[in-house]
């Protein structure tokens, strides 16, 4: 029990409109911007995160490792977006430039998480904002399926971050964290015709209730929540960090 660490109160916040109103007017770096796999699917609805990042941004650039992702949103307009590692940014991205940088579900994948910060901080302008999403290692349905043998993640996961180890990793680099915060989404199994209908009935049985037991719990106990928003500013020069001690 001495590992135990304080999480303090939990501010529960929309992602997306989050990041739209932190990008507003601003000009921003997207990494990750393509989202791979699901590309068409969210182009299709008009809900790629990259477009409506586009819609309120000054000035908006991309990057993805994903070379046919990157080319594909070039064939929709979009310039700016290249590919490329968030560890080891291309030479087209421009340094010290960024009001806003968002990381959106990439640290989690990464090898080191720490080239990634250390990237992110010399692309960043001095009074830029650096914004990290990705999925909470408490949130609240994670350990049930391992009593039936299973883990739920991701198969390109290489990482977990809960509220305390997210913060840690980025106290370590050149970045200081401003706040924290959880955000949501409505749990859903994909039911789809090629199933059968035992294994059918029962995903629709869990996403009649799953939303429901959901909503209770996150309300109840915020760090249940499925992901965290963490925002982090370049570390202030020796002279000014004094000053505001």
């Amino acid at each position: 029990m001495r590992f135990l660490q304080r999480l303090g109160t939990a501010t529960r916040v929309d992602r997306d409109e989050f990041l739209l109103k932190v990008s507003s007017s601003k000009k921003v770096l997207h990494l990750g911007c393509v989202d791979s796999g699901m590309l068409d699917d969210r182009l299709a609805a008009g809900n790629l995160l990259h477009s409506r990042l586009d819609a309120v941004s000054k000035e908006l650039w991309g990057l993805d490792l994903d070379p046919q992702g990157v080319r594909r949103l070039r064939t929709k307009g979009f310039g700016h977006v290249y590919a490329g590692s968030a560890e080891n940014p291309p030479v087209q991205i421009p340094r010290s430039y960024f009001d806003v940088i968002i990381a959106g579900e990439i640290i989690e994948h990464v090898r080191n998480a720490g080239s990634l910060l250390d990237s992110v901080a010399q692309l960043i302008a001095p009074d830029g904002v650096v914004v990290i999403t990705t999925p909470n290692a408490l949130r609240f349905y994670n350990p049930l399926p391992a009593v039936f043998g299973l883990e739920l993640t991701h198969p390109d996961h290489l990482s977990w971050y809960s509220p305390h180890t997210l913060r840690r990793t980025v106290e370590l680099s050149t970045l200081r964290v401003e706040s924290l915060y959880v955000y949501c989404q409505t749990p859903q199994a994909k039911c789809n015709g090629r199933m059968g209908r035992l294994q059918s009935s029962a995903r629709h049985l869990a996403n009649f209730v799953a939303p429901a037991v959901h909503g209770v719990l996150v309300r109840l106990f915020p760090y249940l929540s499925d992901g965290l928003v963490l925002v982090a500013r370049p570390s202030l020069p020796p002279s000014e960090d004094d000053g505001k001690s």
